[in-house]
Parts: C-alpha cells; structure tokens; sequence
C-alpha cells in the first residue's frame, strides 16, 4: 500500500472543479454522491481526491470513508469528495474488491486549507470486499446501527482517528485502562475487506430486532448485503430520550485517537439522543473550539452538550447538568464537595448528581454524607455501572424520607479507552411536553424523571 497526500498547485480553481464534478449527478457514473444520512452538514470544510491502483489508473466502485462514518463511492474518475466537515482531523480508508485496503490517517480539515488526497491502493488476491447497508424493514430507511463483525481472522474493528483499529491495541501493560471494542459502527452503508472463510456478521440497534446472517467468503470475491431491521419498540416515540451526563471525550490513557465527529457518529450507531462530554474532547493534536464543533455535530437526532466530572477529588466524583466546564474550579479540601456543588452548580442553574458514592473507592469519602446531610444539593443518585440491591434500598429510603431524587446509570464512556456508550449504562429521560433541549433534560433530572439500562 502506498499512500501520499499532494497540495494542489491551483488549489481553488481544481478544487472547485473537482468539487462541481462530485457533487452533480452523473448518469455516466463519472462520480457518485455520497450517501448523506443523518449528517448535520453544519462544518465549512471538505476533504476529496481520487482512488488509484499501483500504476495511477483510476479505481471505480471503491469504498472511501472517514473515520466519522461519512462514507462514498468513487465512479469511473475515481474521485470521492466529503463536505461539511467540522474542523477536525480525519482517518480516510479506502477498500475494494481484490485491493488491500488504504488508508491515509489524520487528515486535517480546515477551512482555509484546500488540498486533494491521491490514495494509491495495492492488488490482494485475498482481499473479499462486503458491502451494503442497514435498512428499517417497513420503512425501507437507511439507519445506523452497530455491526459485530467476525472473519476467519478474527474482529473486524472500526477505525480511529490515526486509523488504528478500535479496540484491537495489545501493546498495554495490564495497568492501563483499555476495553477490547469489538464494534463497528454504520451511518446506514457500510463495507469493509474481509478475509477468505467463515464470515458471522449481527447488527443491533436499540429498539429493533437483532440480526445475524453467516457467509462462506472465497478469495476475490464481493458481495453486496442489503440487512432489514425489524422495529420492536422505540422509547423515544413515548417520550423517553438515551444519553448519559457522566462521560469523557479524552479520559487521559490516550490509547487512541478521537475527537468529537468521531464519537457523534458512534453516539448515533447507539441511538443517544442527548449525550455530555467531559474532560478533554480531543487528542488529535489540533487545537479547537470544542463548543463550536459540539454545535455543528448537533442535529435533529443527537444533542451533544459539554462538561466537567465537577468536582471531582479525593471526597468525592459528582456529574452535573446545566453548567459549561468551569473556568476556576475551587480547590479541594480547601473548599469542601458540599461548597463547590453549591456555588459551581446549583447556584448557577444546573444539577448534580453523586457518581457511584456507594461503589468500589467512593463508599467511603465525602459523597454518601453529602447525600444524608444536604441532599437538596443533588437531584439524582447514580447506580453507576449495574444494578444492586443495597443502591436501591438507598434511593428507596431517600424517596421514604422526602427526598425526590431521580436514578440515574452512566456509561463511564472513554473514547480515547475504547469504552463506548453501548458496552455500560444509560439514562433515559422523559421530559415535558416530549421536547429534548439543554433545559428540559436539566428540568427532567430535577423532577425525577429518569429510568436506567444496562447493555
């Protein structure tokens, strides 16, 4: 495989050219569109080029993605071009049938920046191209989902940023946090190489039946795959909305390189509807506005909103709701959880919310006394990562004396970790009216209006 990334001479003239010959229909296939889904297309910037084999002629029909799970097809000129982008670096891979895959890593996208990539791909003849897409069955709608992907080989992962597969790190020494993601996620098209033998692939989303199909693959060969979902139930037409208010973007380990259009798209494959990032909510190396960037992922179908695990100290971690990351924490033990919660949080409109007080390191610090002596301070009692008895009591006898406070589950997602949504916990919400905003999920969390699930 040989990849190289060349800076166009007239950058502006040959790339409006190459964009205007992208984006227009084409009955001759010179060009395919890409396929759309649910992108917001809210980002001012683009990525495009051109597919070729080993001797520069161009290769029609590959697959180029991005690591966002933006996904086209190249016609017969072999180029490919991705608009709307946020300002971000990218991973591009490209497949196709009886090519090794390519892939260009960290790609940055940037409005002022213009270029066209060149992606040289390479003849295998073991490579075995699937392809296809993820379809409602009444409906006939594309929609994400999360595929589970095994080959002769082993998992067929997704891609990060740098293009590393997620997941699939076995460099770490036992103490850092890492999770074996064996996940790959869809914006409705998919496709990826496979290698020959038994192929098992199961798609789930969350109010649909699973599905798993099974193939022999042999060498060379592409097979195109249409999956039909059948719908079961869907919370969010009663009103209930997926997400989590305790998360990290960048939690510190760092095994893998992420930024937020990369986690928008795995939110959407897991159907959040509302999600808070927190701590870092990138390590591509660029320097943002997350704030920006949070905004034009947002759409009709995820809202991403941004915090802090505030405060978070030795007495205690707590999530919050409502309040941007704060500009000048207050200092732990100098100021106690009690005072920073009060200050920070409540007195600036938003809610708290005690994580895992009564689980594993936390039992024993300041939290669990907070919730006995100021429990007007929280609005919710989280059960962290699973259910236990002994954490339902404690609500229960919360709820006995008085006190309305809402149960709430949380992921614990590290992107940067490869622990995504859909391995933990979640809290649905259901808020007034049926309208998801930043206030009415705040409001729903001060009522009470919660309900938890796990994997």
């Amino acid at each position: 495989m040989v990849l190289k990334e060349k800076a166009m001479k007239n950058s502006a003239l040959a790339f409006m050219s190459l964009m205007a010959a992208c984006l227009s229909p084409h009955v001759n296939g010179e060009c395919s569109e890409e396929r759309q889904g649910a992108f917001s297309q809210k980002g001012a910037c683009q990525i495009a080029g051109r597919v070729e084999d080993s001797s520069g002629a161009p290769i029609s029909g590959a697959w180029v993605m991005l690591d966002n799970g933006r996904i086209s097809q190249t016609g017969a000129d072999g180029t490919f071009a991705f608009q709307g982008l946020a300002d971000a670096s990218y991973a591009v891979k490209a497949v196709a049938s009886g090519m090794a895959d390519a892939l260009l890593p960290k790609i940055t996208a940037a409005p002022e920046k213009v270029h066209t990539l060149h992606v040289a791909m390479t003849n295998s003849a073991a490579a075995v191209l699937i392809s296809g897409c993820v379809k409602d069955k009444a409906t006939g709608e594309k929609v994400p989902a999360v595929l589970e992907i095994k080959d002769s080989s082993g998992p067929v992962r997704w891609f990060d940023v740098a293009g590393s597969p997620y997941g699939g790190r076995t460099d770490l020494p036992p103490a850092v946090w890492h999770q074996k993601n064996k996940r790959y996620w869809t914006s409705g098209d998919f496709a990826f190489s496979s290698r020959p033998g038994g192929l098992q692939i199961t798609v789930r989303k969350d109010g649909y039946a699973p599905v798993t199909l099974s193939r022999m693959l042999q060498p060379s060969q592409a097979e195109s795959l249409e999956i039909g979902l059948e719908k079961l139930f869907n919370p969010a037409d009663e009103g209930w909305f997926k997400g989590d208010f305790h998360a990290h973007g960048v939690h510190g380990e760092n095994c893998y390189q992420v930024n937020i259009p990369f986690m928008a798209f795995i939110l959407r494959a897991e159907r959040c509807h509302w999600f808070y990032l927190s701590s870092d909510f990138n390590n591509d190396g660029l320097t943002t506005d997350p704030e920006v960037i949070a905004k034009q992922e947002t759409d009709k179908d995820l809202l991403i909103m941004l915090n802090a695990e505030y405060p978070k100290t030795y007495g205690g971690h707590v999530g919050n709701l409502g309040i941007a990351p704060p500009r000048k924490p207050l200092r732990y033990p100098r100021y106690s959880n009690a005072e920073t919660i009060k200050r920070d949080i409540v007195d600036q409109g938003g809610v708290a919310v005690a994580v895992h007080p009564l689980t594993g390191h936390m039992k024993s610090r300041e939290l669990p006394f907070i919730i006995l002596g100021a429990p007007e301070l929280l609005c919710g009692f989280d059960f962290y990562t699973s259910w236990s008895e002994p954490l339902e009591k404690t609500w229960a006898m919360l709820l006995n004396k008085g006190y309305s406070l809402c149960r709430t589950a949380t992921s614990d997602t590290a992107f940067d970790l490869g622990r995504t949504p859909g391995t933990m916990g979640a809290t649905f919400i259901h808020p007034d009216g049926g309208r998801l905003s930043r206030e009415s999920i705040v409001d729903a969390f001060k009522k009470g209006k919660t309900t938890l699930s796990w994997n």
